[in-house]
């Protein structure tokens, strides 16, 4: 898509959401008429008869089962406390007393589970009147038995589709090995994990950034993102560029975020579900790339976002949403932000688009820019056969012109950078540490030179 089309895109969203506003209510829904009931279980007669016949208070002598946040199996299979919560050997999650690299995988191996949801919110349906389905990934830390099994594999083709595999027959389009294993049990005994969710960009799909979001999760995260319905990878590869479902998308990205975050809520307060007790909803971050970049400037009405990360984002389409969803002009955002940008960007300009918004943010904030890096850079679209992929698909080109291409700078370090500073951020906002706030700092990135420019605002 170019910066022409782009251009056009903002100036019809922005006249879409203004018509749009009507009396929405800008708070979010956060679900809870949605939500199933906690179970209820019935702990029966709890008094025990004393040989003496004395009945004793079942208050004095009931214990609670050992939560799932604190206990682990010992080797009889009992549950206990766990002694050393949140280090794997010598390595230790972040925390206020540990900062590991964030430039390698963190501590705990990575499990991965799908899901399909449908959004009981009817301000969310689609425009037929039916309610939105999110295919949802999350990816979390699971117990270590699952540590160096089979890779799960994201295949392109088998994620979007039938229409897809037979447009694509003769062609390759990206297979993806990743360090994480499907189906894997989240862990126990190692506190409740932040949350962090992932908004993919326009046409984009939910794992277009898992150098990221798995490695996020290897360090204590759960990493939640979905496909934002109608405006993914599948659409674009079958149909082509729709210029119309980039306007829709608009209104749908922000609740389709309040829908994960309620989804994801829900599961941590259900003592029947595999999540209970695991979630800690007092710390969560949202990041996202390009219109998810955007996306994750507009949740921050959400009191529960703590802290973003929007990568290429079109930050200065922020304020055309706060008619509609009530989010604080970038102007008056003092939420903790890192924005990530490429200076080659091709799609979204980084002068008008991304530095100029960010100059307007008030404090704490902070710009990692990349002289050579362009819009896909931060994206795991350069693993795609981009070239083979150019006869049968044109926007596949503009991966290659923009951040995956010989004048780039290399998509293999610019991930590490990318995972450096923005492990670093989540680390010290949402595990509170504050040796990984010291990271936040252009000396980290000494390594790579004049490719990296660092500018922190802390305060």
């Amino acid at each position: 898509m170019n910066r022409k089309s782009i251009t056009l895109v903002a100036v019809a969203i922005a006249a879409f959401l203004v018509q749009g506003c009507g009396d929405t209510d800008p708070v979010p829904d956060n679900g809870q008429d949605a939500m199933i009931e906690d179970s209820i279980s019935d702990v029966g007669d709890m008094d025990t008869v004393e040989p003496d016949g004395v009945v004793e208070d079942a208050t004095d002598t009931y214990q609670p089962p050992c939560p799932p946040h604190q206990c682990i199996k010992d080797g009889d299979g009992n549950l206990v406390v766990n002694p050393n919560p949140g280090c794997v050997g010598d390595i230790c999650a972040a925390g206020p007393d540990h900062t590991p690299d964030p430039t390698v995988f963190g501590p705990y191996p990575v499990g991965i589970r799908q899901f399909v949801y449908t959004d009981p919110n009817p301000e969310n349906n689609n425009e037929d009147g039916q309610p939105r389905v999110l295919k949802i990934d999350v990816w979390f830390p699971t117990e270590e038995e699952f540590r160096g099994q089979e890779q799960f594999v994201y295949d392109v083709k088998e994620e979007c589709g039938q229409a897809v595999k037979d447009k694509y027959a003769d062609v390759e389009i990206g297979r993806f090995p990743v360090d994480a294993v499907l189906d894997a049990p989240i862990r126990h005994g190692e506190g409740r994990f932040p949350v962090v969710i992932f908004s993919h960009g326009a046409f984009g799909i939910r794992f277009q950034s898992i150098f990221f979001t798995i490695q996020l999760a290897s360090h204590g995260y759960i990493v939640i993102s979905a496909d934002h319905q109608y405006n993914t990878l599948n659409e674009i590869l079958v149909d082509g560029y729709d210029f119309n479902e980039l306007v829709v998308s608009a209104q749908h990205r922000p609740r389709d975020v309040f829908a994960m975050l309620d989804w994801i809520e829900a599961k941590g307060n259900d003592e029947a579900d595999e999540f209970y007790d695991l979630v800690d909803m007092e710390n969560v971050g949202c990041a996202g790339h390009s219109f998810g970049g955007l996306t994750s400037y507009v949740v921050t009405v959400d009191p529960r976002i703590d802290a973003i990360i929007p990568m290429s984002p079109a930050a200065d389409m922020v304020n055309a949403f706060c008619l509609m969803f009530g989010n604080t002009p970038i102007e008056e955002l003092s939420l903790p932000t890192l924005m990530m940008a490429g200076e080659q960007d091709r799609t979204l300009e980084y002068q008008s688009r991304q530095r100029d918004p960010f100059n307007l943010q008030p404090a704490p904030k902070w710009l990692l820019s990349l002289p050579r890096a362009g819009h896909y850079t931060f994206t795991d679209s350069c693993r795609m056969n981009l070239e083979e992929l150019q006869d049968y698909w044109a926007d596949a080109d503009d991966a290659l012109r923009d951040g995956c291409g010989p004048d780039n700078f290399d998509w293999h370090e610019a991930h590490k950078v990318i995972n450096l500073y923005g492990i670093s951020f989540l680390n010290h906002f949402l595990r509170h540490s504050p040796a990984a706030g010291a990271v936040l700092v252009p000396e980290s990135a000494a390594q790579w030179g004049e490719e990296v420019e660092f500018f922190p605002f802390p305060e």
